[in-house]
């Protein structure tokens, strides 16, 4: 009888980066958001919420909550957030996947209050250290999970005044420059190395015949 194949769930992710990678690894992963994929396979993307697609058995769950009301670079919004509920929304679904019942996950999203509110991640990793030379620090809470290890490190780039008064990566100003209501989109996708790195380092583990039960989790 042949193996099954694992399954994989890549939650909130529209742009489905690292889905088609665990399906290169020969995966059966699928990406979930509420919004349409722009990844091309239409076909590997559920468009609902993922706490739904939760109940389901999954071998993996890499997810990327939404960070806008998380992460640190936004705490100047934070007590409006606190006020009206915002950001307790937001941390009940950022822990949804935390306490989800998939034997391995990865929980991405920047340097924000689930540090504190929760624990603190397993690793930061940029994007530099997976051959695209990109300041942006990112956290990662793993269960039953290596470390990544990096692929390809490059030199960051370099912080310059490409704004007047203001001093701003590359791909941040050009990310900038994008009309406001797309900013967040374009910020929030996964680098195609890390992506990558992802795929070529964890699911290797999920073709493993398990002779042990996994931890459920920190």
């Amino acid at each position: 009888m042949s193996a099954k194949t694992p399954r994989a769930l890549i939650a909130c992710e529209e742009s489905q980066a690292v889905t088609i990678e665990f399906r290169a690894m020969g995966v059966e992963a699928f990406s979930c958001d509420i919004q349409e994929s722009s990844g091309g396979h239409p076909e590997w993307h559920i468009l609902w919420d993922a706490k739904d697609v939760l109940l389901s058995e999954w071998d993996i769950v890499v997810a990327f909550p939404p960070c806008t009301d998380l992460a640190v670079s936004g705490s100047r919004h934070f007590a409006r957030k606190q006020a009206d509920g915002t950001q307790q929304k937001s941390i009940e679904f950022f822990m949804l996947f935390a306490n989800c019942n998939a034997p391995r996950v990865a929980i991405e999203n920047p340097v924000g209050i689930m540090s504190s509110l929760w624990r603190k991640p397993d690793q930061i990793i940029n994007p530099w250290q997976f051959g695209q030379g990109v300041n942006k620090k990112t956290c990662l809470w793993l269960r039953n999970l290596p470390l990544l290890v990096p692929t390809q490190i490059v030199d960051p780039e370099k912080n310059a005044d490409l704004r007047p008064g203001y001093g701003y990566s590359q791909w941040l100003y050009e990310t900038s420059c994008l009309p406001h209501k797309d900013r967040a989109k374009a910020r929030s996708k996964t680098f195609s190395g890390i992506a990558k790195a992802m795929a070529n380092q964890w699911a290797p583990l999920l073709f493993e015949t398990q002779t042990t039960t996994l931890a459920p989790g920190k």
